[in-house]
């Protein structure tokens, strides 16, 4: 395929990316993941499904990409997956010392 002729198509397919960011807004939004950072990674997505596509299969081009920015999100997801000990930003642990006294003054009671 010719440049122009990829270009031309990538033109035409754009909105599918922003279509598939607004989609997984919330995913997005739970991994940290910049919409921005997402839609550059399912632009270079888009520019491989067009190169790959091959109109034998049966499937249409347009489907084809659909597929292609969806497995794109599965793997900013597997990439951007929260591993060990999460947290809500800015939490601090919280420590109970049993031989300290508490702020009334009275002990904290140890059950058998």
């Amino acid at each position: 395929m010719s440049n122009e002729g990829r270009n031309e198509l990538f033109g035409e397919y754009q909105n599918l990316i922003w279509w598939t960011v607004h989609r997984n807004r919330t995913l997005l939004a739970a991994l940290r993941v910049d919409r921005e950072d997402a839609a550059q990674e399912l632009s270079i997505c888009l520019m491989a499904a067009i190169e790959k596509y091959n109109p034998d299969k049966g499937a249409s081009l347009k489907g084809f990409i659909f597929r292609k920015l969806q497995f794109g999100i599965l793997d900013i997801k597997r990439r951007h997956k929260p591993c060990g000990l999460t947290c809500v930003k800015d939490a601090r642990p919280q420590f109970v010392y049993l031989d300290k006294p508490r702020d009334n003054g009275t002990h904290y009671e140890l059950s058998a």
